[in-house]
């Protein structure tokens, strides 16, 4: 008598190999297998569940999204990280950003337990949140760097319908306006004039010499392009002979992962040009560069301005006078810094100051929201802020003396130059026109022309349009003399 054949195979004392079968179109049915350990009973029943479920999957009684969700749920977290670390990478995102995302997700399921993704929870990621800050002294800004991390990493398995729904969506984070451990300042105008000149005589450092330097500040500073951005630059990238010249960056060294085309102004271009006058389309404009000592080259630079600032009187008194404020200063007497990034604050700042509209700064800026432009980015000086203040209403009481209001501190004029740039983006302002973007003072010539009333910081007060034509073509014929 033949043996009855089964559906589970001995492979060894507790290791099984069982079959099931699915239908397979009209009639026909196709064989699953599955290893499986444990005792002879126990094989059996699991090949018994595996043939009754795939019948009730076949007539719809089992939800193929539900089972799919099961299954994720029962995967390795680690498997999971992979799959998003995949993810990450065909999204064009930089190394850099992939690596700390990545470690980020993985040290906070190590810390919170999280063996599946069924584990995640966000009690849990704000009582980690928690304890780093009360226990490590983690700032604010890297506790919302693990927090985005982590609802980024959620997020995806949500979309990706591994998640039933967001599990980290009500995490709360941190204010970073109460913990700024770095807080930076930006240049005013006479300092950057002054960094710029007092590097040009300087030595070799980090690998640049001194006009190299004071040439890669001027970028910085004029354009606002970050220290990663401008150190990646080649001649090619540098627009300097088109109508409207520009500085490209490249799509794999913008944050944003785009190119990015940003306008040069006509200073910039002659340094640049005389720069880059040697270099072939393809060679580096810094070649060189040794980017991560550039702070510590913006310092001695900043210290060598500072010291040629002050030895500029010959009166022992001012100079004591001098050496008690922080001006071209490495950290001011307030803790807030000056580094390579904070060039891109002077920038920012120089825009808003000049009066660029909010939606013109966060284009230049490069910036997803203006928020970030003006929150961050965008500082206000002390004079300003006391102008703003003196704008309000006097509160004076009848009969009650009051005390006349002190004056807002007005910029002393700078010396006279002979460049500047040229007159571009001029708007309506005060009855005549106001432009943004002049940084130095305007000739007297251009002044008695008639076409010009007066100008204060930068801005400058035309008569009408014909003397804003007028001023363009002087402030173009200037810089083309540079």
């Amino acid at each position: 008598m033949a043996k009855k054949r089964t559906n589970v195979y001995p492979i060894g004392p507790t290791h099984w190999k069982v079959c099931w079968y699915v239908p397979n179109g009209p009639g026909r049915r196709k064989r699953k297998w599955s290893h499986v350990r444990g005792d002879l009973q126990t094989a059996v029943q699991l090949q018994a569940k595996f043939q009754s479920d795939a019948e009730a999957r076949a007539r719809g009684l089992i939800d193929p999204a539900a089972e799919k969700l099961a299954k994720d749920a029962r995967t390795p977290i680690a498997e999971h990280i992979a799959d998003f670390e995949a993810a990450l990478q065909s999204r064009r995102t930089s190394e850099k950003y992939i690596l700390e995302t990545v470690n980020a997700v993985t040290d906070t399921a190590r810390r919170c337990g999280w063996r599946t993704i069924a584990d995640i929870e966000g009690p849990k990621l704000s009582s980690l949140l928690a304890s780093l800050a009360s226990k490590d002294g983690v700032s604010a800004r890297t506790l919302n760097k693990r927090r985005m991390a982590c609802r980024m990493f959620a997020k995806w398995l949500w979309q990706e319908q591994r998640l039933r729904t967001h599990p980290l969506s009500n995490v709360r984070g941190a204010r970073e306006s109460d913990d700024r451990r770095r807080v930076r300042r930006a240049l005013s105008a006479d300092e950057q004039r002054r960094l710029l000149a007092a590097t040009l005589t300087q030595r070799r450092r980090s690998g640049l010499d001194g006009p190299s330097r004071s040439a890669l500040y001027r970028l910085m500073l004029t354009t606002g392009l970050r220290v990663g951005e401008v150190v990646t630059l080649k001649r090619v990238d540098l627009k300097l002979d088109d109508a409207q010249p520009v500085v490209k960056v490249q799509a794999a060294y913008s944050k944003r992962r785009r190119i990015d085309h940003q306008p040069l102004p006509p200073e910039t271009v002659h340094v640049l040009r005389e720069l880059t006058a040697d270099l072939r389309p393809t060679d580096p404009v810094w070649p060189s560069v040794v980017a991560r000592s550039l702070n510590i080259a913006l310092r001695r630079d900043l210290d060598a301005a500072r010291a040629a600032w002050i030895e500029e009187t010959p009166e022992e008194p001012e100079r004591e006078v001098r050496r008690a404020t922080d001006f071209l200063a490495g950290i001011n007497g307030e803790g807030e810094v000056v580094d390579m990034h904070a060039l891109r604050h002077s920038f920012v700042s120089g825009l808003v100051r000049g009066g660029a509209s909010p939606k013109v700064a966060q284009t230049l800026a490069r910036h997803s929201t203006p928020t970030l432009t003006l929150g961050v980015y965008a500082h206000a000086q002390l004079d300003e802020v006391r102008a703003g203040m003196d704008a309000l209403p006097t509160l004076d009481l009848p009969g009650v003396p009051s005390p006349e209001r002190r004056p807002a501190a007005k910029s002393a004029p700078a010396p006279e130059r002979s460049s500047f740039r040229a007159c571009r983006g001029l708007t309506e302002h005060a009855g005549g026109h106001r432009s943004g973007d002049f940084v130095s003072t305007l000739p007297e010539a251009l002044v008695q022309t008639g076409f010009v009333t007066g100008w204060l910081d930068g801005a400058v007060l035309c008569s009408g349009s014909a003397g804003v034509a007028e001023l363009a073509d002087a402030a173009d014929s200037k810089s083309a003399a540079l």
